[in-house]
């Protein structure tokens, strides 16, 4: 074989360079095996380092691709990463509007962000039929493009779903910026974007669903806990002025109404804490539940045992989701569940997540109608939102179970602590 007569010290085959030999070829020169061991010339090394440094720089972006969930978060790294790599003077990106076919410069760089494009300007608009990026070298020759000084540019379009979402444009003042490798490179960046956005579009609009179900619940829980007592101290106002107009004594009925109006301010207040209370960057899941659960017996007398068994950790933003059902499910006890004690387990590894609520009261009703009417309904959308599943359990003088559970972890700095 060729490989056994090399290694016993046959004559070895000449090796090329690929690129030269089919360059020659070409030119119809076949070449010699001396020919073969001739090095690139230094324009080709160039090139070669050129190319090398482009896709070290793709590697180092694919590194960076924006996994925030925030729009603008993932539109301004877009035109970060689109900018370092593929140079240019400008760089735009238009969102399509899905109502009308209109895109709508949201984001540049060099460039003023205007109004809404009904079409593209013609040069452009071949990039909607191709799946690849377009390249064109003389903008004035072809009609313009989205920047009045731009003289050529490289354009590739967004597509998610089989739809396109939008337009990446990348343009220069300058005639020769742009080749088609860096059209490539764009390309290749457009696809992960794209990805990103329709990600981060579709969870604004899970936000927007979600920040409705929390006015509703801040409605709710101002005329659940304020208004009615309120309207009480309306009615004992009314009656102490009638009282009095019939010349009873009013020192003892208003010292009354005195403490009620107390009693109404500490409400105000713990509620207005309960609105506050966020994970935040500082503040994780556990923190969260261990200061609400101290002002939730300080308040109701129920007794209130946490369990934290912590060696991994949630992405903020599901531990936000996570204590807005808590949240639910912890007032839902205290107001309608005739409790002396809940507990919280809160458990997360390597393996998944586990956030259980238990209390000992007087437990669903027959048709499971007092949990659904007290927020089930709002829990299970939160759970779908961030992939956990969520389970309710009990009966009546049996206590309630509230179940969470969700896998996709990652390590934790620090182990949690148990209480």
């Amino acid at each position: 074989m060729a490989d056994d007569a090399n290694i016993h010290g046959a004559p070895e085959a000449p090796l090329g360079w690929p690129l030269v030999d089919r360059r020659r070829e070409r030119e119809g020169s076949p070449p010699s095996g001396a020919e073969r061991r001739v090095r690139p010339t230094p324009s080709r090394l160039e090139q070669l380092s050129a190319a090398n440094e482009l896709l070290v720089a793709l590697h180092e972006v694919a590194q960076t691709l924006p996994s925030s969930l925030d729009l603008d978060d993932v539109l301004d790294s877009a035109v970060d990463q689109a900018r370092a790599l593929i140079g240019g003077d400008v760089v735009t990106i238009l969102l399509r509007d899905a109502s009308d076919g209109s895109f709508i410069p949201v984001r540049g760089r060099g460039a003023t962000v205007g109004a809404a494009v009904v079409s593209l300007p013609d040069a452009i608009l071949p990039v909607l039929l191709h799946d690849s990026a377009l390249l064109v070298d003389d903008l004035h020759a072809a009609g313009g493009g989205i920047a009045d000084e731009a003289v050529c540019g490289v354009y590739s379009v967004a597509r998610a779903h089989d739809s396109v979402i939008g337009v990446l444009a990348v343009e220069s003042g300058s005639l020769g910026v742009f080749d088609e490798q860096r059209a490539g490179l764009l390309s290749a960046l457009s696809e992960p974007f794209a990805v990103a956005i329709d990600n981060a579009r579709l969870f604004r609009r899970i936000r927007t669903v979600a920040a409705d179900e929390e006015r509703r619940r801040l409605a709710r829980d101002v005329h659940d806990r304020i208004g009615s007592s309120v309207a009480l101290l309306g009615f004992e106002l009314d009656r102490i002025i009638s009282e009095v107009s019939r010349g009873a004594d009013a020192d003892e009925p208003l010292r009354a109404l005195r403490h009620q109006i107390t009693g109404v301010v500490g409400e105000v207040r713990e509620t207005l804490s309960d609105l506050r209370t966020e994970v935040t960057d500082e503040r994780d899941l556990a923190s969260t539940l261990r200061g609400f659960l101290d002002r939730l017996a300080a308040r109701s007398g129920l007794a209130v045992d946490l369990d934290v068994d912590v060696s991994a950790a949630l992405p903020r933003p599901q531990e936000r989701e996570l204590w807005h059902m808590a949240l639910e499910a912890l007032v839902n006890v205290e107001r309608h569940s005739g409790a002396d004690r809940v507990t919280v387990a809160w458990r997360c590894d390597d393996d998944g997540a586990e956030l259980i609520i238990s209390d000992d009261g007087k437990g669903l009703q027959s048709g499971g109608a007092r949990a659904d009417s007290c927020g089930l309904t709002g829990m299970r959308e939160r759970a779908a939102a961030i992939g956990a599943r969520i389970q309710v359990t009990g009966g009546p003088e049996a206590g309630t179970t509230v179940a969470i559970r969700m896998a996709h972890t990652v390590p934790a700095t620090e182990t949690g602590s148990r209480r």
